[in-house]
């Protein structure tokens, strides 16, 4: 939407203020802002049963489009978007309906027009019962429906204890306000607005510089309700603005549902009388509202995703192994992520654990060994001088990791480790023997060249009688 159009837009939503429903009309008649600005000055024509009022506004807007104009800069200052009707961002639910406001402001990341949206609205006097019922809904809710969007109006009682606990629950939730995004009422829930300005976010369609007046409190209860799929209401006394918010859903045809309460309770003789007219549908928790919204598709699938989940990863894994298992999922290497350590024995799995086992940690000992029988222990053991070199060398061409400056630096430094194993110092190379001609003779600690045996020289030792036996070796491990 081009810039001329926005203000354009802002211009006709203040002059409106008091009648958005005969401005967005005409706005949906003229199929554009611009079309009524250009032509203000014979709106009649355009559209005859047009207000008296509206059009001797529109006949001079030169005041109205210097706050437009304000307000643009305004908005750019602070990083609020404006979101205007027909655009993708603005909320498609509320576009449906009559009083729709032609523009909103909007200020968090959330998505307005996410497949599931609900708002929660009860009294600001919100008991311990009310609380409890919040609490269990929207945990609940959170992880039968995790992707829905919880709307409510930031003001005390049940409102702020549906932001908070949908912040708890890892929801997103908006706050619909009564004034500009230029303060916040009340003040006291700054920090849960700040928090929901990275989960969620705060929609208002009042411009900055406009107090939160009662009447302003009346008018935003149309955006709670047009912009959600369903009303919940929590608790509510005789009269209220959840009443207000629930009726003004049911004239948009929205669902209204309502937690019923103890005969006699005051905050609960509002959602009681809403239930016994027909005007809302009892429920006692979120299953029943999923059955009643006809969600049981998400239930399933998020039941389904968190068995497959289970089938992965054992209940018992700690962070940090969960991380692993993660990290070799990532790494294309579904093999070892699939190791019975971080999913548990399966069928599954049983042809990887033989593989690692046998082929991998087996095999690869294995010619290890006869490596060493067919050749010296110094040229063996170069196989582990090489590992740490040709490890991270074979990642990086086989895997495409990067090797750190400091693994470089090492790599530099092993040809002078290996230089030293020809210290002259140390000897001449050592003399090549099979392996039983080390294990031969224990009767001797040094051989002819002076290199150590691989045995222990012979001690003495107690026989099964405890009489001590000379020229026996000592079978005792070396560490006990």
């Amino acid at each position: 939407m081009h810039e001329q159009e926005i203000l354009n837009m802002l211009t006709l939503s203040r002059i409106s203020y008091f009648n958005s429903a005969e401005i967005t009309a005409l706005w949906r008649k003229a199929g554009s802002a611009t079309a009524i600005m250009d032509n203000r000055r014979n709106i009649c024509d355009l559209m005859p049963d047009c207000n008296k009022r509206t059009a001797e506004a529109l006949a001079d807007t030169a005041e109205a489009e210097a706050r437009a104009e304000s307000e643009i800069e305004f908005a750019a200052r602070n990083g609020i978007s404006i979101l205007c009707m027909g655009s993708e961002d603005y909320s498609q639910r509320l576009k449906e309906c009559a009083d729709a406001p032609l523009v909103l402001f909007y200020k968090g990341t959330a998505r307005l027009n996410r497949m599931r949206v609900i708002n929660i609205v009860g009294t600001r006097h919100c008991t311990a019962y009310g609380q409890d019922c919040i609490h269990s809904f929207v945990k609940d809710l959170s992880a039968m429906c995790p992707d829905v969007l919880i709307v409510s109006g930031l003001a005390y009682g049940v409102d702020i204890c549906a932001h908070r606990e949908a912040l708890a629950n890892g929801l997103d939730t908006v706050a619909v306000l009564a004034h500009g995004l230029d303060y916040l009422y009340p003040p006291r829930h700054r920090d849960t607005a700040d928090k929901m300005l990275t989960q969620g976010g705060l929609l208002t369609e009042f411009f900055s510089n406009t107090n939160a007046d009662k009447l302003n409190f009346l008018r935003r209860n149309r955006i709670v309700a047009g912009m959600s799929d369903a009303t919940v209401l929590i608790e509510s006394a005789a009269h209220g603005g959840g009443l207000v918010t629930a009726r003004i859903a049911n004239g948009y045809s929205r669902d209204v549902f309502a937690f019923p309460g103890r005969t006699g309770d005051m905050y609960s003789e509002g959602c009681n009388n809403l239930i016994r007219d027909n005007k809302a549908g009892l429920i006692s928790g979120a299953a029943d509202f999923i059955n009643a919204m006809g969600w049981q598709t998400d239930a399933r699938l998020e039941q389904a995703r968190r068995q497959r989940h289970r089938a992965h990863a054992l209940p018992e894994l700690t962070a940090d192994e969960q991380a692993v298992a993660d990290a070799l999922q990532a790494a294309g290497l579904p093999m070892f992520a699939a190791m019975p350590f971080f999913s548990g024995y399966t069928t599954g799995n049983l042809l990887n654990v033989l593989y690692i086992c046998v082929f991998v940690t087996a095999g690869g000992y294995a010619c290890y060994f006869m490596g060493m029988e067919a050749t010296s222990a110094m040229q063996g053991s170069l196989v582990f001088f090489f590992k740490p070199v040709l490890a991270p060398i074979l990642a990086m061409l086989i895997l495409g990791e990067e090797i750190p400056w400091n693994m470089w630096a090492g790599i530099g430094l092993m040809p002078r480790g290996l230089r030293g194993l020809h210290d002259p110092h140390l000897g001449n190379a050592p003399v090549r023997a099979p392996l039983h001609h080390a294990t031969a003779s224990c009767t001797a600690s040094i051989d002819p060249a002076g290199a150590p045996l691989l045995r222990p020289p012979p001690v003495s030792g107690p026989d099964k009688t405890g009489h001590k036996k000379k020229g026996r070796c000592d079978s005792r491990p070396f560490f006990s």
